[in-house]
């Protein structure tokens, strides 16, 4: 109950801490004062984390200056299988703390591990999209191109 009360904030704490001193309230008092310090706890980490990633991003426009790119592995490994249906958490990183900056990113087919596709992303600062295309075409020569895993029948 109390993770409710933290959780949603539809409840407004500083009422039911009122309410709670002339026993009107549905919640006890310490109740309310530990989903009130929840809440609060919540709002730092909100604010820290914030902070990391305003820090992130200046780091990354110190990078991007000019026309400059950044070639990644799209996956830090070869894909899993395709019966494994859990992927490691740390691998989503080589995507996804781009998207959350707003880089774009172009991926580029690079060839395959043991029969299973593998490739490069091309990011840029945000709204250059215009390089990572580039980049991505020339790439895209280098590697040959898309190609099937296995034979396509129609």
């Amino acid at each position: 109950m109390v993770s409710d009360m933290s959780e949603d904030g539809n409840i407004n704490l500083h009422l039911e801490l009122i309410k709670s001193l002339f026993r009107c309230s549905d919640h006890t008092f310490p109740a309310i004062y530990y989903a009130m310090f929840e809440r609060h706890q919540k709002d730092k980490f909100y604010y820290k984390c914030l902070k990391l990633f305003k820090e992130l991003e200046r780091k990354f426009e110190e990078v991007f200056e000019g026309d400059a790119i950044l070639l990644f592995p799209t996956q830090p490994e070869a894909p899993l299988h395709y019966l494994m249906t859990i992927p490691k958490f740390e691998n989503l990183g080589y995507t996804g703390v781009f998207n959350a900056l707003g880089y774009p990113s172009t991926q580029v087919p690079a060839g395959f591990s043991n029969g299973l596709p593998i490739g490069i992303q091309v990011i840029s600062r945000q709204f250059q999209d215009h390089l990572t295309i580039a980049a991505g075409l020339e790439l895209d020569k280098v590697f040959g191109g898309w190609s099937s895993p296995c034979p396509i029948s129609v």
